[in-house]
């Protein structure tokens, strides 16, 4: 249950990447 504890999910990270490429493009 200490992985539910982590600073930022997967998702999270997929989602800034997407998010971040996008305004970098």
């Amino acid at each position: 249950k200490d992985e539910n504890l982590s600073p930022v999910p997967a998702e999270a990270v997929g989602i800034r990447w997407v998010m971040q490429s996008a305004d970098g493009n």
